[in-house]
């Protein structure tokens, strides 16, 4: 059965444009029995006797596009939604709206059209609660995605307790909250978890320094991985929990002291069926492996640093995760005092290792082969940060020079046979170069490896702004930002996932120097939008910089998600944004105390919602809201009593009365006349011309007459 079939379903779908027609619907019999598949409409965003976008439904007849009935939402912004029918009394389907709503359904029942009324009890609405709203449960601490964004995990501590706990939900909120750690010692908490590539588990440790795994839905209970774990680090910039996953999902390298009191790596199966394997050989005396490790992306090797950590020297191994082989040393003969650098990289490829020790190399990550010098630095200079390309054709790195205190940044490609290329401009006389402000990183590359930003002060002494460059240096920087007031703070920023757009965080050029969240073409055409309101006020920190607004970008590229105070002083709320700066902002979270925190909000990653902390209610609880800009929920649908519904005797269509109100207006007049040219459609205009009738000079005339005296 063809919705398009009959002339009128095009009708109905294009009359109810301004009221956002949805869930157009061919009906068998569903208004007056006749044999013939009407026409179901629902048109959600209606504004009717119940107030503003109540919503609205329609039946049209199939045989002569007659309107058969109509029904009014009963609450405003309740968007009713009329979709999914059966046929001669057998009814059903699907829909709901902002606050749930209700879908109405409409059906013959002894050739009179009757309507049952179907109450949305599924999936939460635009606005809703994750994190359950027991009161045994004080603030939520943390949550992480699973990768494929379907659930939620989450620390909350219990009321009087000092304990986190971890539970999980689905982020749709359609099923209560599952707690997943339920043997949990007394005294022992929860200190950091991450979710498996594929989400089915979870993997935690606790402050008593154990190791556990348990599946994400909770269908089972924890298995102990490891124990002598340690907490984790992060320096701003490099993050590790002590342990990780490997891509593949199937092992979980930690680090944990052993018998001797070192720490030493290990790498266990996730699901524990088997005991954990130490991958580490021996370590010399008052040495340890270091936090920062990384698995290969092809969950062959773990690449890992030993050393002093007292005077950070410290060497760079690879090591088969199974461990099937021992450990190979790839870094070459150090100098005293020194050693590899945190932050080494391996190539998506998995088979080379890039890392940092003053300059830049690369090596095999068998260790098959000597490491090559490719950041080919003078002696006086020396760099402390790189990052690979997404293609893995370039590295870009800094570069600081003892004698002038300057930092630049270079580019390099990964061949080992080219000269690196400068892409900094000039920097100012006395200025300090590229900026590498503590806990960010000094520059970002474009996801299609063609641009390189960074911040710099490059026309005025001390004041850091946006530029970006093409990635091999071949073109001049071109600068993002507009004035910024005073010497400005770089604060966040981030490129878009399609590349096209560079959003960032930078005070006006105004007296109270406010911060605003702008954006701008990545290669520095147009100019920059502001897309946040106007703050009312920056929030000290105890590090004594102004508090500014996070955000981050949807995965689809087209709107930015930031937390900002604009309604309310040093009330922090959730908004969103278009990113190309084409509309007002709009609030995502419902009534707050204090606010939404600050950097605790994530976007799912199919873009469909953004899920955040707040105290919309007495505590901190975890939150979602939809992204979308008409919500579209499954409901679990439950029936009451069906009442009957007068049918209502419809006269014959007005010619040229396009909106159905009974008044033809010249611009619908306008319309018919654009249809008749070839300018318009004449599905423009569906409730104005009759079915099986072409809009023509006699059908014209026919609207002038009743615009002028009436239908």
């Amino acid at each position: 059965m063809n919705v398009f079939a009959h002339p009128f379903a095009v009708v109905a779908i294009t009359t109810l444009t301004t009221s956002m027609a949805f869930a157009t619907r061919a009906v068998g019999n569903a208004g007056d029995g006749n044999g013939c598949d009407d026409v179901l409409v629902g048109a959600p965003m209606h504004s009717g006797p119940a107030g503003a976008q109540a919503g609205k439904g329609y039946v049209f007849s199939g045989r002569d596009g007659t309107r058969l009935c109509a029904k009014d939402g009963e609450v405003a912004h309740n968007r009713v939604i009329v979709s999914a029918f059966g046929f001669d009394g057998e009814s059903g389907g699907n829909g709901g709206g902002q606050n749930s709503g209700k879908v109405y359904v409409f059906e013959a029942a002894g050739g009179a059209p009757s309507l049952a009324t179907l109450t949305a009890t599924g999936p939460a609405p635009a606005n809703y609660r994750l994190s359950g709203g027991s009161d045994i449960y004080q603030p939520v601490n943390s949550f992480v995605f699973s990768p494929d964004g379907q659930r939620v995990a989450y620390s909350i501590r219990r009321q009087g307790q000092s304990a986190n706990e971890i539970h999980t939900v689905l982020v749709d909120g359609s099923a209560p909250p599952q707690p997943l750690n339920r043997t949990l010692a007394d005294g022992d908490s929860v200190v950091q978890y991450i979710v498996a590539p594929d989400g089915s588990r979870i993997v935690y440790v606790t402050s008593s320094m154990k190791l556990y795994s348990v599946p994400s839905d909770g269908s089972a209970t924890e298995t102990q991985l490891g124990e002598r774990l340690d907490g984790g680090f992060s320096n701003g910039v490099i993050e590790s929990p002590g342990f990780a996953y490997s891509p593949d999902g199937l092992r979980v390298v930690y680090r944990a002291q052993d018998d001797s009191g070192r720490f030493a790596l290990y790498s266990v199966l996730a699901d524990g069926s088997a005991a954990a394997i130490k991958l580490s050989g021996p370590l010399a005396p008052d040495t340890d492996v270091d936090f920062y490790f990384v698995v290969s992306p092809d969950s062959r090797c773990v690449v890992y640093l030993t050393g002093s950590e007292i005077d950070q020297t410290f060497d760079l191994y690879s090591v088969p995760v199974d461990g099937t082989a021992a450990p190979v040393k790839l870094n070459g003969p150090l100098n005293p005092g020194s050693g590899v650098a945190q932050g080494f990289v391996i190539a998506p490829d998995g088979r080379r290792v890039f890392y940092l020790v003053d300059d830049l190399y690369s090596v095999p990550i068998d260790g098959s082969a000597s490491p090559v010098d490719i950041g080919q630095l003078l002696p006086t200079k020396f760099s402390t940060f790189f990052r690979l390309t997404p293609d893995a054709t370039h590295a870009i790195y800094d570069a600081s020079d003892l004698q002038t205190a300057q930092t630049e940044i270079y580019s390099v490609p990964l061949d080992e046979r080219s000269t690196p290329a400068k892409l900094n401009g000039p920097i100012v006389d006395g200025g300090t170069g590229v900026h590498h402000p503590l806990g960010l990183e000094p520059f970002s590359i474009s996801g299609d490896s063609r641009r390189v930003v960074y911040t710099a002060d490059q026309e005025v002494l001390g004041k850091a702004e946006f530029y970006s460059v093409p990635v091999d240096g071949g073109g001049a920087s071109v600068k993002l930002n507009g004035d910024l007031c005073g010497q400005s703070l770089v604060v966040f920023s981030q490129i878009s996932p399609d590349s096209q757009y560079f959003v960032y965080v930078a005070p006006q050029a105004t007296p109270r120097c406010l911060y605003q969240v702008f954006s701008r073409r990545i290669d520095g055409s147009g100019s920059p939008m502001q897309l946040s309101g106007t703050f009312l006020g920056p929030q000290p920190q105890p590090n004594g910089f102004p508090q500014a607004p996070r955000f981050r970008i949807t995965p689809d590229s087209r709107q930015v998600v930031y937390v900002a105070d604009q309604d309310s002083d040093l009330v922090w709320e959730l908004y969103v944004a278009p990113i190309d700066g084409n509309g007002a902002p709009m609030k995502l979270n419902g009534p707050v105390t204090k606010g939404v925190d600050l950097v605790s909000f994530s976007i799912t990653p199919d873009g469909s919602r953004v899920v955040y902390l707040a105290d919309q209610t007495d505590v901190v609880g975890l939150w979602a809201a939809s992204l979308d800009a008409v919500p579209f929920l499954t409901p679990t649908l439950t029936a009451t009593p069906t009442t009957t519904l007068t049918p209502t005797t419809m006269p014959t269509v007005c010619d040229g009365n396009c909106n159905g109100d009974d008044h033809v207006a010249v611009d619908e007049v306008l319309t018919l006349l654009k249809a008749a040219l070839g300018q318009g459609e004449a599905s423009s205009c569906a409730l104005g011309v009759p079915a099986a009738t072409s809009v023509d000079v006699s059908l014209i005339l026919r609207a002038v007459n009743h615009a002028v005296g009436g239908c």
